[in-house]
């Protein structure tokens, strides 16, 4: 008697590992997509917990209560400053959106901008970012989002 596997025990192994791939292959891209978004609201929390920082150090120079003046902040001077840290290559400083692709966020562009809504009795400060993203093929894209 022979040992080995006949044809139709092949195919039908072949058959389930396709299917296995099939329904494996979705979930997983799914799992990276949702994974790289959260690396991204990561960056951007990390970004506003430096901000303020940057705003207890510096409460002089922030807005009066109820005034229409703003602060506005950008990545670029918060790593100058060091509240924030960023990888160099010989191009400068630069802070990838996430693991995956070539995507930073522009350093001179992506700021907030800080409101002061209290009263003089007790500030309430506002923290509104607004980012611009490079992407791998050069062009732009805005992406913002208001704190408190």
């Amino acid at each position: 008697m022979k040992k080995g596997f006949t044809l139709i025990e092949l195919l039908g192994v072949l058959a389930i590992l396709g299917i296995l791939a099939i329904i494996t292959v979705p979930i997983i891209q799914g799992l990276l997509e949702s994974g790289e978004e959260d690396s991204k609201e990561m960056q951007k929390a990390s970004f506003e917990k430096a901000v303020k920082s940057w705003a207890g150090n510096h409460v002089f120079d922030m807005p009066a209560a109820k005034s229409q003046e703003k602060k506005i902040i950008c990545l670029k001077d918060l790593i100058d400053e060091g509240y924030l840290d960023a990888l160099k290559d010989e191009g400068g400083y630069y802070i990838k959106v996430n693991g995956r692709d070539d995507s930073e966020f522009n350093l001179e562009k992506t700021c907030f901008t800080i409101i002061n809504d209290g009263t003089s009795d007790k500030a309430h400060y506002q923290y509104q970012y607004k980012g611009y993203i490079i992407n791998e093929d050069g062009t732009e894209t805005e992406d913002t989002k208001s704190t408190e």
